[in-house]
Formats: structure tokens, C-alpha cells, sequence
């Protein structure tokens, strides 16, 4: 009895570690294309009926294709969403980091075109907590014209420009020596 219940065991656990990592290996395998990069095929039936209906109106164009990035406007508003929120991500992922290089990529992005853009590097300066933003940040809020952004820069100017807490600790005098008696509580 003893060695069947050994091999139900070690069949039930490679069972279990086989379900756990064959999911992870087959997401690493196949990565999905980016949703500008799939296009919807028009059917060769639909090609020839636009073919023979501008031949009868004596039209002589040549068939659309749906699903371009020229032709379909969804597709390139949602491929720019995704680019606006991977890049908001890579910003995040910037404040994080503690080197020079992440704060240089964070400030040039205040400069960006897109106004999410520009707000989520408002953030990422601040959270990155050098006082070096606090320039690029003043200049941002002088030069646009967005009450929204100039309000987020000037805030985050002014948190930047807040002592740290161990300047606070320095700077705050000590105060008086408390003496306690022998009898006294603390």
C-alpha cells in the first residue's frame, strides 16, 4: 500500500508543478502583436462586388482595404492610447530608479506633445523627488498656457522645494531638558 500511495503522490505533485509552469512558458512563447499591427481582411468576394460596382458606374478605383491605419481611425486612436499609456508606465517606472539618466528621460517628456503625457512627468518628477526638477518644472508652468499643467507643475515645484525630513530634524532647535524627579512618571 505504501508504494502506491508514493507514486499517486509524486503523480499528483508533478501534475500540480507541470499546470503551474506550463502557462508561464506558453505566455513567454507567443507575445501578442500590438493592436495597430492587426488589420480585419476584406474578403475577395467583397473586393470583386466593389470592383464590378464601380465598373458599372464606370468609376475606375481601385478597392479599399479595411482595417489600414490610413482607413480605420479607430485603430490608430487605440494604437496611440497604447502608446500614451506605455509611456505613462515607462515614467512610473522612471521615478522609481535613483539615477541621473531616469530624471533626464522624466524632464525631457515635460516637453512632450501630448498633454497626458506631460502630467504623468509632472508626477514622475515629483515622486523622483530631486530638487534638480525644480527648474524644468518652474519653466514649464511660465510657459504653458494650461491652467491644469500650470497648476501641477507649480504644486510639484513646491513640494520638490520642501526640506526633507532629516533638514527639518536639523534645522528644528532642541528644546528644553525635561528632568525627572525621583518620584515623578515620565
Amino acid at each position: 500500500m505504501r508504494p502506491k500511495f508514493i507514486f499517486a503522490f509524486l503523480g499528483m505533485t508533478s501534475l500540480a508543478l507541470g499546470l503551474i509552469f506550463f502557462p508561464k512558458n506558453q505566455v513567454s512563447r507567443s507575445e501578442p502583436l500590438p493592436q495597430s499591427e492587426t488589420v480585419r481582411l476584406t474578403s475577395t468576394a467583397q473586393i470583386s462586388n466593389q470592383m464590378v460596382s464601380s465598373a458599372d458606374a464606370g468609376e475606375a478605383t481601385t478597392p479599399e482595404i479595411i482595417g489600414t491605419p490610413a482607413n480605420d481611425a479607430q485603430s490608430i486612436q487605440e494604437a496611440d492610447e497604447t502608446t500614451i499609456d506605455s509611456r505613462v508606465l515607462q515614467l512610473k517606472q522612471w521615478a522609481t530608479e535613483d539615477d541621473r539618466e531616469a530624471l533626464i528621460n522624466i524632464l525631457a517628456n515635460l516637453s512632450d506633445s501630448e498633454k497626458e503625457i506631460r502630467l504623468a512627468a509632472i508626477e514622475a518628477a515629483k515622486n523622483f523627488g530631486s530638487r534638480d526638477a525644480i527648474p524644468s518644472l518652474q519653466s514649464l508652468a511660465a510657459t504653458t498656457d494650461d491652467t491644469e499643467e500650470k497648476n501641477a507643475s507649480i504644486a510639484a515645484a513646491e513640494f520638490l522645494a520642501l526640506p526633507t525630513i532629516n533638514e527639518a530634524i536639523a534645522q528644528t532647535p532642541p528644546g528644553p531638558k525635561v528632568v525627572s524627579s525621583p518620584g515623578s512618571i515620565p
